[in-house]
C-alpha cells in the first residue's frame, strides 16, 4: 500500500509538470484538434471519425507517449534509481499509469465535447450510453497501457521508442475503422483489426454516442480486452522486473552514447 501510495504522488506530480509545460499540453492538443478538423472536413461522417478519434486517443497515448516516457527514464537513471527503493518498481508502474490513465481520459473526453460543438457529433443521450462510453474507455486502455509499457521495456531510448511504434499504431488506425466504415475493409483486415482493442473500442463509442441498440459486440469486445489485459500485464511484468534487474551504471551510459551519441 505505501508503495501505491507513493505511486500515486509520483503520478500526481507528473500531471502538475505537464500541466504547467505549455509544450507538452499543445502537443497533447494538437491530436485532439486534428480529429476534430478531420471530421470537419469529412461532416457527413462527423460521428465516425469522432468516435473513431476519442478510442484513438486512448490507444495512441498508451502506446506512444507510455514508451517515450518509460525509454526516456531509462536514458535519464530514473529507473536505475527504482531498482534501489523497495517496491520501487510497483511505485513506479503506479505513477506512470496514473498519468497515462489521466491524459488519455481527458484528452478523449476534451474531444467528445468538441466534437459534439463544433461537428455536432452528439453526446450519449442516456445512463446506459454513458457508461458504455466509460466501460469501453477504461477497460480499452486497461487492455492497451501494459502494451506501452512492454514496448518501453524492450526499446532503449525515447526517439527509438517512437520511430518504431508509429507506425504499426498509424496503420491500426487505418485498418479499425476510425476514418471510414470498417464494412468497406477486405474480410481478412477486418479480421486482423478484430484481433486488437482499438476496433471494438471504436464501435463501442459509437454505440454510445448514437444510444444504439446494438448488440453481440459487448462479449466479444471484453474477451479481446480481458485477453490483451491479461497477457500483457503478465508480459509487461517480466520484462520491467528484467530490465529493471539489468540495470546498471555501465548499461546507463551505452543508453546515453545511443541517444546522444559518443561524446567527443
Amino acid at each position: 500500500m505505501e508503495a501505491i501510495s507513493n505511486g500515486m504522488r509520483r503520478g500526481t506530480i507528473e500531471l502538475r509538470h505537464l500541466v504547467r509545460s505549455s509544450k507538452d499540453v499543445s502537443n497533447y492538443l494538437f491530436t485532439v484538434v486534428m480529429f476534430v478538423l478531420i471530421a470537419n472536413w469529412r461532416h457527413q461522417q462527423a460521428q465516425l471519425v469522432i468516435a473513431g478519434g476519442i478510442a484513438s486517443l486512448s490507444v495512441l497515448t498508451a502506446l506512444t507517449s507510455l514508451p517515450q516516457a518509460l525509454a526516456g527514464d531509462k536514458t535519464d537513471g530514473t529507473l536505475l534509481r527504482v531498482r534501489g527503493l523497495p517496491s520501487g518498481l510497483l511505485s513506479y508502474v503506479t505513477g506512470k499509469i496514473l498519468f497515462i490513465t489521466c491524459v488519455a481520459l481527458t484528452s478523449s473526453l476534451l474531444l467528445l465535447f468538441l466534437g459534439a460543438g463544433i461537428n455536432h457529433s452528439g453526446l450519449p443521450a442516456t445512463v446506459t450510453a454513458w457508461l458504455t462510453l466509460i466501460w469501453v474507455l477504461v477497460a480499452g486502455f486497461a487492455a492497451t497501457a501494459p502494451l506501452g509499457l512492454l514496448i518501453g521495456a524492450v526499446l532503449p531510448n525515447a526517439r527509438e521508442a517512437l520511430a518504431m511504434v508509429m507506425f504499426p499504431v498509424y496503420g491500426l488506425l487505418a485498418i479499425s475503422g476510425v476514418f471510414f466504415p470498417l464494412s468497406l475493409m477486405p474480410g481478412w483486415l477486418q479480421g486482423v483489426a478484430e484481433a486488437f482493442p482499438l476496433k471494438w473500442m471504436a464501435q463501442g463509442v459509437r454505440e454510445a454516442l448514437t444510444s444504439g441498440a446494438g448488440s453481440g459486440w459487448q462479449l466479444p469486445a471484453l474477451g479481446i480486452f480481458l485477453a490483451w489485459a491479461v497477457l500483457g500485464s503478465l508480459l509487461a511484468s517480466w520484462l520491467l522486473q528484467r530490465t529493471t534487474r539489468r540495470e546498471s551504471g555501465s548499461t546507463l551510459a551505452r543508453r546515453r552514447d545511443l541517444s546522444t551519441g559518443p561524446a567527443k
